[in-house]
């Protein structure tokens, strides 16, 4: 009796189930989003806040790989950027997977297969990362997340937005044999983490006219940081 309930209790902590919540607001978002929670509302708007919690539209086919090797493949997937956590519709019903059982995920978004790896966030907490450039020794991650917005409405001549907002963004890390994937918004912080390369790096930039908003030109920029580091960082 006792091993079935420690098999129960096992399987229990892998797949916590997201409760729907008309109800909850922006400023409860909030504040869920810094302690963290294990039933959790997704995408059900209220007449509080607009946007949604996932980052794809649609529920997507993908997998998931956890910390032991195993994989698990699902119909409908979703990812959702606001609590940084995978979401599954598993008998019928949104569920939303461990994160620290989970080593890395992947959702087929119509023709294009995204695949994300779970590291350290700046918060120290773990989360997850999509892969762009997987170099031998420099990486590239999109990280997708989303805020939240709160109204600004103030009284009733006021012009601000009555309502709490989700938006969506992003944000590029580069992952130099460390643990902990650094930002990079722009060539200056670019070239505090690889000052060696910097050089080559400002040459190359200004040859390709290289925006540092758009994903494949970053990616053309990490692939050839990559082929021209000289040595493959330790950890």
């Amino acid at each position: 009796m006792r091993s079935l309930l420690l098999l129960i209790a096992c399987f229990s902590g892998l797949i916590s189930f997201a409760q729907t919540n008309a109800a909850e607001t922006g400023s409860t978002l909030q504040s869920m989003a810094e302690g963290g929670g294990m039933f959790r509302s997704f995408d059900n708007r209220s007449r509080e806040t607009k946007g949604s919690l996932k980052v794809f539209e649609e529920f997507l086919p993908g997998g998931i790989t956890m910390n032991d090797g195993q994989e698990f493949e699902f119909n409908r997937m979703n990812y959702d950027g606001f609590y940084d956590a995978i979401i599954v519709i598993r008998k019928k019903q949104e569920q939303v997977v461990t994160t620290m059982m989970v080593k890395a995920f992947y959702i087929v978004d119509v023709t294009d297969t995204l695949y994300f790896d779970r590291l350290l966030r700046p918060d120290n907490r773990m989360g997850y990362y999509q892969r762009l450039t997987s170099g031998n020794k420099v990486k590239l991650y999109k990280k997708l997340y989303t805020t939240i917005q709160q109204a600004t409405y103030t009284g009733a001549y006021s012009t601000g937005s009555t309502q709490a907002e989700l938006i969506a963004n992003f944000a590029f890390y580069v992952q130099d044999g460390t643990l902990r994937p650094q930002e990079i918004k722009n060539k200056k912080m670019l070239f505090e983490l690889f000052p060696v390369e910097k050089e080559k790096l400002q040459d190359f930039i200004k040859e390709n006219k290289t925006d540092f908003k758009k994903d494949k030109d970053v990616m053309t920029l990490i692939e050839y940081l990559d082929s021209i580091r000289a040595v493959v960082p330790t950890n």
